[in-house]
């Protein structure tokens, strides 16, 4: 692995070590940054479920590395199947809630049967009906745009605990060796696999030479037959020849 890469990992794990705060859940942050984007998961890769203004204040409930769990705005829309929702918008049966009309899209959470919903002013699209975000629902928001109350920041520069450099130390040359052995397990992957690969052109070669020899062997036999039927066939003119022979002798 290369020290640049080192490097990241190194300060990827750091970063994790002095956010390991004592940090009570849940808590009201404030938003510092503007446009913020609410996340189905906690990766920028994920689907972005609605943006916040800076000012706004949130509610968050847990924390997984950079980024804070937050409960979701009722304007965010979400999608449970058709077939849950009962009479008067209450659930006859538990149904999963999607960032989608489809379980092709991740899923927020889920609604037990009895649970009443609202839903939003659309037609059921493929077997889905949209609903606003109940108060259950939960959506991840980078961290670094969440301020937290005065309060709680200062118990929180108190509550970081020190930085084991040697720990992290460990850690990083702990994830070097498993890439390491990964990329060792990979080259000899790919070793048998090529040995799979000239040990099946060799089966092919050979069964193309069994082919070869099973046509010759019955070619064999069919000349066999044919020189056995000829021989029968003198062997009895012979027979016919001598017997004319006597009666010719005879007379």
């Amino acid at each position: 692995m290369k020290i640049a890469k080192i490097g990241q990992i190194l300060g990827a794990v750091l970063a994790v070590a002095m956010t390991a705060d004592g940090v009570t859940f849940p808590f009201h942050g404030t938003l510092s940054g503007d446009k913020v984007a609410i996340h189905s998961r906690a990766t920028v890769n994920s689907e972005s479920l609605d943006y916040l203004k800076k000012g706004v204040e949130i509610e968050v409930f847990s924390e997984k590395g950079d980024w804070y769990r937050i409960g979701l705005p009722e304007n965010v829309q979400l999608w449970i199947e058709q077939s849950a929702l009962g009479e008067n918008d209450t659930l006859q049966k538990n149904a999963v809630m999607y960032v989608g009309p489809s379980p092709i899209f991740s899923d927020i959470g889920s609604l037990k049967a009895g649970d009443k919903v609202k839903r939003v002013n659309k037609g059921p699209h493929d077997g889905f009906v949209a609903i606003t975000a109940p108060p259950s629902a939960r959506g991840w928001i980078y961290k670094r745009y969440v301020q937290m109350p005065p309060e709680l920041a200062e118990d929180n520069v108190v509550a970081n605990p020190p930085v084991n450099v040697t720990e992290i130390q460990k850690k990083v040359d702990n994830m070097v060796d498993t890439t390491k052995r990964q990329e060792e397990l990979k080259a000899t992957m790919a070793a048998e696999t090529a040995n799979l690969a000239a040990d099946r052109e060799k089966l092919k070669a050979m069964e193309a030479d069994a082919a070869k020899l099973r046509s010759e062997r019955e070619k064999m036999e069919n000349s066999l037959k044919t020189l056995h039927e000829e021989t029968a066939r003198l062997e009895r003119q012979r027979e016919e020849a001598s017997l004319k022979a006597a009666q010719v002798k005879a007379e």
